[in-house]
């Protein structure tokens, strides 16, 4: 609940538990439950930079890739969190 402390450990295992559900970063209401801690646009193109220098690949960077914001990709997110 909020406000309830927390060990370290319990901490660890709250992560551990969102990173195996399929939206993982936001809670039942749609509110998101993380912060990134990197600068994801920098990361991008870092990322594709790397794919030049690797002779254009167009296959994922260990699997980082970006999609595009879209209702599309939304709804696949939900069929896929629903089952």
């Amino acid at each position: 609940m909020f406000g309830d402390s927390l060990l370290p450990s319990e901490c660890s295992l709250i992560v551990e538990e969102l990173k195996h559900t399929s939206l993982c970063f936001q809670c039942a209401h749609g509110r998101p439950t993380t912060v990134p801690l990197v600068n994801l646009e920098a990361l991008h193109k870092q990322i594709a930079q790397l794919r030049v220098l690797n002779d254009n690949s167009s296959e994922s960077l260990h699997g980082l890739h970006r999609h595009e914001m879209s209702l599309e990709r939304a709804n696949q997110r939900l069929r896929a969190a629903r089952g």
